[in-house]
């Protein structure tokens, strides 16, 4: 098959994918007295990390993935022409480039959390909030790659319970079967299933990578049970249900908490269902199983305080809200965006305005001036007859009086 069928192929069997998945890496965590070196040179890896993904254009990005290794582990086991790892290895940094890198430059916060070991591995955990979706974390795997630098093995999604490599193999798998006529010496019998069915598969990926829901669904209810609860078709399906109705959504994710019980990512779809049907205690609920998969996180209490609001308990909110803050001052915005739909008018109590030299206001039963801090928001103005909040990151909320005392 031409180079550019199989890259062509590639992208389809890719496409629109590539941010759900990895491989698990095999290099184990260093133990006794190098073991502290090594977790310090992973923090070291995850601050830079971090800082390049600020900088918006990320082209150092790269530099700090082990890519080609990656390849190799997703190739395992696989017979192929010498050639066809070239094209297979230029596909996935191309599709590393221009989707993955994207997804990471474009979002609304990306944070590393911490450092510490899982699965025998060391891993670096990063908060990844994007500007228009649910939060998502990704825990890179962290390796030592053959010129002795400290690299990004592997990157596992919690929140569809994927790793990078794996979907570099289901891409590469789909490829090489389209190349040499459905044959893919080393498929495990699982995967010779989905060669079997590779043309529905990637006519799926397809309709899915262009939000054409109703027809991928079509394609999916045709494809074997066993295909319908793999993991990367059905959080493709998850993915559309969300955007079309709650009942598509309710029967994907009934199927996948039927398949994937103890998966971090069955409390994050959970919570983001128990939101959706305003079931906001059950929505608490799955944030505390969620905060311990994940050790903590300050986010988790934006999302509290988003639940409490309609609760009727805005105090607490607050509390939350502001705790979320302090403890992670990159928070500012998305907590503005998040919590602002779900502000009731009684946030705040403006109980009076002084009108003299230096104006003041009583909020909450606390004279303020402009300057001073009410909870996460600063007093911006005040009026003779309103007072205006300022938040981080520059949401402003008026808060109207009625009576003015002066003097």
């Amino acid at each position: 098959m031409p180079v550019q069928t199989t890259n062509r192929f590639l992208q389809i069997a890719l496409g629109g994918l590539l941010f759900l998945c990895v491989y698990r890496a095999t290099a184990p965590v260093p133990t006794d007295a190098t073991a502290g070196a090594f977790e310090k040179e992973c923090a070291t890896l995850g601050r830079l990390i971090e800082q390049e993904v600020a900088t918006r254009d990320a082209g150092l990005l790269k530099e700090f993935f082990d890519l080609d290794a990656l390849v190799d582990r997703a190739l395992a086991g696989f017979k192929y022409p010498p050639d066809m790892k070239t094209v297979l290895r230029n596909g996935f940094r191309g599709n590393f480039e221009g989707s993955f890198r994207p997804q990471l430059t474009g979002a609304a916060n990306f944070h590393l959390l911490r450092v510490r070991v899982a699965e025998g591995q060391m891993r670096a955990l990063f908060r990844l909030i994007p500007s228009d979706g649910g939060p998502n974390y990704l825990d890179m795997i962290c390796a030592r790659s053959a010129d002795g630098a400290i690299r990004v093995a592997d990157v596992d999604l919690l929140a569809t319970g994927h790793k990078l490599s794996d979907m570099a193999r289901r891409g590469f798998l789909l490829a090489l079967a389209e190349a040499q006529d459905g044959v893919v010496e080393g498929a495990s019998g699982a995967e010779r299933e989905l060669i079997q069915h590779r043309r529905e598969v990637m006519q799926f990926n397809r309709l899915a990578a262009r939000r054409e829901g109703k027809a991928a669904l079509a394609v999916y209810l045709q494809l074997p049970a066993a295909l319908q609860k793999d993991k990367l078709l059905l959080s493709n399906r998850l993915n559309l249900a969300g955007q079309s109705n709650a009942a598509d959504y309710e029967a994907a994710f009934a199927l996948w908490r039927a398949t994937y019980p103890k998966d971090p990512s069955t409390e994050l779809m959970s919570f983001d269902g128990c939101v959706l049907k305003k079931r906001h205690e059950e929505a608490l609920a799955a944030l505390d199983r969620l905060e311990k998969h994940l050790g903590g996180d300050p986010y988790l209490d934006v999302l509290r305080a988003a639940q409490w609001f309609p609760l009727g308990q805005p105090g607490k909110a607050r509390t939350l809200a502001d705790k979320a803050q302090q403890r992670d001052p990159t928070l500012a915005r998305v907590a503005d965006s998040v919590l602002a739909p779900v502000w009731p008018p009684e946030m705040f109590r403006l109980q009076g305005i002084v009108l003299a030299k230096t104006p003041s206001a009583i909020l909450d039963g606390k004279t303020v001036f402009i300057g001073d801090a009410v909870g996460r928001f600063r007093v911006k103005w005040i009026d003779p007859d309103a007072v205006t909040l300022e938040s981080p990151s520059g949401l402003t909320r008026v808060l109207e009086l009625k009576e003015v005392s002066a003097r």
